[in-house]
């Protein structure tokens, strides 16, 4: 991509900094301050910079956490890609704008302004002020344009939403698509269960987003299943999938939880999450795992905390997990493993990166298969 922007999101007590552009007539699409990073800066370096120009607030790199976040669009009619950081300050700034040419006002919204006022296409960032909602006016504009499903429960007042190929085409990646792949809401978009967040090969990634060659990080099989998301009705937990409540996988998914681990139920948390691969001999993709019938723990997500769970960190249930490997921290090498029936690997950073590792023979074996 030719032109990429870099911004800052500042929240100060339940508010978010937003600047009107010139070009905005009716005062409806608000940005965060951003702007396009010069050859010889750092994503942060231009966030800062523009940050300061835009709204006269100079924030210390020390008071921004470092890991980057995205907003990504790559359509045939519009291309645009902004890396943003977070900022979450405790003493009140003056907002004085340098660039009056281009910026005409900038200050602080509470969440109702902001989603009335940001432009469609940012408003993902939304997600930083207030993590237990999805913003109506995208999440029915993704869902309309084809780059989201919703799927409503039969009997609970639940929907599932789940990123669609629309959106892996136009590459809408965001704060909101990249957890949309079984992410679980009621009727007023409040999310219910969050599932594993987008996660892609190495190759996929966006330069800034890959990590460093030096950071440590933990390896696990990937199995080749369906993921299950555990969700709760009437105080009894249900598997679903990544898009729907009902498919055939869910509904083995649950049978394989209530059969196989009944003992286990009052042991689940209902405040979490659980992930799990769901396998059994009738839904085979690749990997033979022959009369296999179980669900793999895979980790958890602390709904109220607003954490992931670590696979290590769960003792109390007695599922069969994912296994863990040994590795020498060296990618290169990582990269040239190729093991028969098996699909690969995930690696998983402490900063809660995840990078999928799949093996040559499975991704032959998958392109004969489903081309």
């Amino acid at each position: 991509m030719r032109h990429i922007s870099a911004g800052l999101v500042i929240i100060y007590q339940e508010k978010i900094l937003l600047v009107r552009q010139a070009g905005d007539k009716d005062g409806r699409h608000l940005s965060i301050p951003k702007g396009l990073i010069k050859p010889e800066e750092t994503p942060l370096q231009a966030a800062i910079r523009e940050t300061f120009e835009e709204t006269g607030i100079w924030v210390s790199p020390n008071d921004i956490n470092s890991k980057p976040f995205l907003m990504n669009i790559e359509t045939k009619m519009f291309q645009r890609r902004i890396i943003y950081f977070i900022a979450r300050i405790e003493k009140h700034m003056d907002v004085i704008p340098v660039d009056h040419e281009e910026i005409k006002w900038a200050g602080f919204l509470n969440y109702a302004e902001a989603e009335r006022s940001l432009q469609l296409s940012q408003q993902s960032v939304l997600l930083h002020l207030n993590a237990h909602r999805l913003p109506t006016r995208v999440l029915e504009w993704l869902c309309l344009n084809g780059y989201l499903t919703k799927e409503e429960h039969h009997e609970a007042d639940l929907f599932i939403y789940n990123y669609t190929t629309k959106c892996k085409k136009d590459r809408i990646w965001d704060e909101i698509t990249f957890w949309c792949r079984g992410l679980i809401t009621d009727r007023n978009n409040n999310i219910k269960y969050r599932p594993i967040k987008k996660f892609f090969e190495k190759k996929q990634m966006y330069k800034f987003f890959v990590p460093k060659a030096t950071d440590n990080f933990q390896l696990f099989e990937k199995k080749d299943g369906a993921l299950g998301i555990l969700y709760w009705i009437g105080g009894l937990p249900y598997i679903a999938t990544r898009g729907s409540f009902n498919s055939l996988q869910a509904i083995n998914g649950t049978r394989i939880l209530y059969t196989k681990h009944s003992g286990e139920i009052h042991k689940l948390k209902d405040t979490y999450t659980y992930f799990f691969e769901i396998v059994y001999p009738k839904d085979r993709h690749v990997v033979d795992y022959g009369n296999t019938e179980d669900l793999f723990l895979i980790g958890a997500y602390d709904n109220i905390g607003q954490r992931e769970i670590l696979l290590e960190e769960i003792t109390d249930i007695c599922f069969p997990k994912v296994r863990q490997i040994s590795h020498s921290n060296n990618w290169n090498e990582l990269q040239e493993v190729d093991k028969e029936n098996e699909e690969g690997y995930v690696a998983y950073f402490n900063d809660g990166t995840r990078i999928k590792i799949k093996f040559p023979g499975y991704k032959k074996k998958y392109e004969l298969l489903y081309g």
